[in-house]
């Protein structure tokens, strides 16, 4: 699989883009000869990730909690952004804070959508909590039509911390056969040094 794969959505803007696993976005590629600034200039960035980090995992009544719920699925904030404006826990990727603001299951293979998170001070844009850009009909549509997505520029608390949304969202999605015990695969995987 290459790094990076490009494929058009029928806009001539802006395109999907795939990031392999281990993808590095600090360099260009030499396959495509794209720039390092494929994270800013993508309207959808599909990275595929280890089925573990996107487990629902179950809950333990014991506990009172889930247990072996991956950290992209755990991330999920939709639901208290919308109501208190906070985020739960953000995971990272690669030196990226994230948020997780959907979940899917698509052919079977989980998915999930997510956004970085900016510090509000290094944030250059336009910032407003989810009241304020859903408050109008006119800002709500705005909001739904952005192409950085719906949350860029939602203004966000995680622990005494203010963050920013950062669009455009990223989807990670499970790569691989994931076995019914969320342990690794038994068969092994040969990696070539040059």
């Amino acid at each position: 699989m290459s790094d990076i794969f490009a494929g058009g959505d029928g806009d001539s803007n802006t395109s999907d883009k795939t990031i392999g696993a281990g993808g590095d976005l600090s360099r260009s590629d030499a396959a495509t000869g794209e720039p390092a600034e494929v994270f800013h200039d993508a309207k959808k960035l599909t990275i595929p990730v280890s089925p573990a980090r996107l487990a629902w995992g179950q809950y333990d009544h014991r506990r009172n909690r889930d247990s072996g719920e991956g950290d992209i699925h755990a991330s999920y904030s939709a639901d208290t952004i919308a109501s208190a404006g906070k985020i739960r826990k953000a995971f990272r990727w690669q030196a990226h804070l994230m948020v997780t603001v959907g979940l899917s299951r698509v052919g079977g293979i989980e998915q999930a959508e997510a956004y970085r998170l900016i510090p509000v001070k290094a944030f250059s844009g336009a910032t407003m909590s989810y009241a304020e850009k859903i408050g109008t009909a006119e800002s709500a549509e705005a909001a739904r039509n952005d192409p950085n997505g719906f949350y860029h520029g939602m203004t966000v608390k995680q622990g005494g911390e203010m963050f920013v949304l950062s669009g455009p969202p990223v989807v990670f999605v499970a790569e691989g056969p994931e076995r019914p015990d969320g342990a690794a695969s038994a068969e092994g995987e040969q990696l070539s040094l040059f």
